[in-house]
């Protein structure tokens, strides 16, 4: 199981200062708690500059603490290590990893709202409030119920399109049949992609993935995610990544580098359906964070919008 884990920054530094996030690994060959923090972080600092900054210091940080991805999944039978990946979509911060973790907000002491969650949080409440009045959501909300309703609608809609649509991270496995190319498309399109990984069965260990990457030419359509290989004619008798009961791994990113305009107008269609009781909500209880949907047409509709970025 492969995870991603999001830090959203929902609104602009009020005041200057730092935050902090921790990571705890779970089950990894060693299990560890680190503590990232993002200093520099100055008044009217700005969601997607406050996430940039952070992305920046994130990664220097994992470095020096030995704890950086470094693009070369496990086999199957062995325990991950932990390591993170760290990636931006405008205000969205995502840590990715092969081992399960927790990801929580330690301090903040910016002004800045900023949530840590299980799904990317899709507008910042600045962006809300513009889309609001434009579309005459007609409701005066609390900063909670607003940070509410963004997580309810952002978890509706990557529900809903299978697709994270901010940049993450995965692993694609497979077993080999033959076949002559392997499709990254968790998530799309592909922004990058490491040198894969075979293992032939029943050995446990990889190939030294220099060898592979000289044994086969490698071809990546990124929008469709398809990773393709012809073998090269100067190398004979060498095994290919798609040999009967070979182990293939590929670690990889995909996402959309910034969220376009419909996710935030269809972000704003399902708040007013639940805010303006037009077939949204039912009930509405932000101390446990839950939201009751009855008639749900308007939210479909809102969905529909974003079809041409479903994901199978």
């Amino acid at each position: 199981m492969y995870l991603n884990l999001f830090t959203s920054i929902l609104s602009a530094a009020a005041s200057s200062g730092d935050f902090s996030v921790q990571l705890t690994s779970l089950n990894a060959s060693a299990n560890v708690t680190l503590t990232l923090t993002a200093t520099g972080n100055t008044v009217g600092m700005a969601p997607d500059d406050m996430a940039a900054n952070a992305v920046t210091q994130f990664r220097i940080e994992l470095l020096q603490y030995g704890a950086l991805y470094d693009g070369a999944p496990v086999l199957s039978q062995d325990p991950p290590p932990a390591t993170w990946r760290v990636l931006l979509t405008d205000h969205v911060i995502t840590f990715f990893s092969e081992c399960q973790f927790r990801l929580k907000l330690l301090e903040n002491d910016t002004g800045a709202e900023i949530v840590c969650s299980h799904e990317p949080l899709l507008t910042t409440l600045v962006d809300l409030t513009v889309y609001s009045n434009l579309m005459k959501v007609g409701a005066t909300l609390t900063t909670e119920e607003k940070i509410l309703l963004i997580t309810t609608a952002s978890g509706l809609i990557t529900s809903y399109l299978n697709n994270l649509l901010v940049i993450a991270g995965y692993v694609k496995t497979e077993t080999g049949f033959y076949q002559r190319s392997f499709f990254l498309n968790q998530g799309l399109p592909v922004q990058s992609w490491d040198p894969p990984r075979i293992a032939p069965p029943g050995i446990g260990i990889w190939y030294n993935w220099l060898y592979i990457m000289a044994w086969v030419r490698w071809n990546m359509n990124p929008e469709t995610g398809e990773l393709f290989y012809q073998p090269n004619q100067n190398f004979l008798n060498v095994p290919e990544p798609g040999s009967l009961n070979y182990q293939f791994k590929c670690s990889y990113t995909a996402g959309l580098v910034n969220l376009p305009a419909q996710v935030l107008i269809a972000m704003t269609m399902i708040i007013k359906a639940i805010v303006n009781d037009m077939g949204g909500a039912k009930s509405l209880k932000t101390g446990s964070f839950q939201i009751t949907l009855k008639e749900r047409t308007p939210i479909i509709e809102a969905l529909a919008m974003l079809d041409d970025y479903k994901l199978q």
